[in-house]
C-alpha cells in the first residue's frame, strides 16, 4: 500500500532528492548563519540566500529582490501578508474551512474594526 502524506502545510515530510542533497551540502560545507561575520562560511551562507532570492525573483518575474523575504514558517508569512495587504474598510470573503493561520488574523482585524469578513459555510460537497 502506498503511503500518502497530507500534512505538507505543517511540514513537508517527504523531500525531493535534490532538496535532501542541498540541505546535506549546507550542513556539511557551510553550517552557519549568514551575516554573522566576515569569515568564509558565513559569506557562503549569505551568497546562498542571494542566489535563492535571485532564483525566486526570476521564477516570479520580480524586479526588486527586497520584495523576496524568508519567514520562519507559513503561518508567519500569512500573517504578514494578510495584515500587510488588508486596509480599513476592506471586505474579505473566505470559507469556514480555512486554516487558523488565515482565520485568526482575519478575526483579529474584524474585531479591531478594520475589515469586514463573510464566511462561506462548507459541507461534505
Amino acid at each position: 500500500m502506498n503511503k500518502i502524506y497530507l500534512d505538507n502545510a505543517a511540514t513537508s515530510k517527504d523531500k525531493a532528492e535534490v532538496v535532501k542533497k542541498a540541505i546535506l551540502n549546507y550542513y556539511d560545507n557551510i553550517g552557519c548563519s549568514p551575516g554573522r561575520g566576515g569569515y568564509e562560511d558565513s559569506l557562503k551562507a549569505g551568497r546562498l540566500i542571494i542566489e535563492s532570492r535571485n532564483t525566486i525573483a526570476d521564477f516570479f518575474n520580480v524586479d526588486d529582490l527586497k520584495q523576496i523575504i524568508f519567514t520562519h514558517n507559513v503561518t508567519y508569512a500569512l500573517n504578514i501578508g494578510i495584515k500587510g495587504i488588508l486596509k480599513k474598510g476592506d471586505h474579505v470573503i473566505t470559507s469556514t474551512m480555512e486554516h487558523n493561520s488565515v482565520l485568526r488574523p482575519l478575526n483579529r482585524l474584524k474585531k479591531d474594526g478594520i475589515i469586514d469578513v463573510d464566511y462561506i459555510k462548507c459541507d461534505q460537497e
